[in-house]
């Protein structure tokens, strides 16, 4: 690993590797720099795909089980309309 510049070293020993976990396509991902804190939008829906309430979550994931460890709900409300994929 000689020819491997140092910085590439620290960036390559912090990488972490957990278990698999459902992500969709992952843009929902987010780093929160100031609190080293990562989150993502958790889907509500039922099997037929319709949206099981008018809140939306975010789950804070542990960085260290890489697991969602509790949720934040919210409304999703925009304009005086609450938003939804209901046709």
């Amino acid at each position: 690993m000689a020819d491997i510049p140092r910085n590439k070293k620290n960036i390559q020993r912090a990488i972490k590797v957990g278990g698999l976990f459902g992500t969709g396509h992952g843009q929902s991902l987010a780093y929160n720099p100031k609190k080293h804190s990562l989150y993502m939008w958790r889907d509500n829906k039922t099997k037929s795909g319709m949206p099981m309430s008018t809140g939306g979550y975010i789950q804070h994931i542990s960085t260290k089980t890489l697991k969602a460890d509790r949720a934040i709900s919210f409304r999703l409300i925009s304009h005086g309309f609450i938003h939804a994929d209901i046709p």
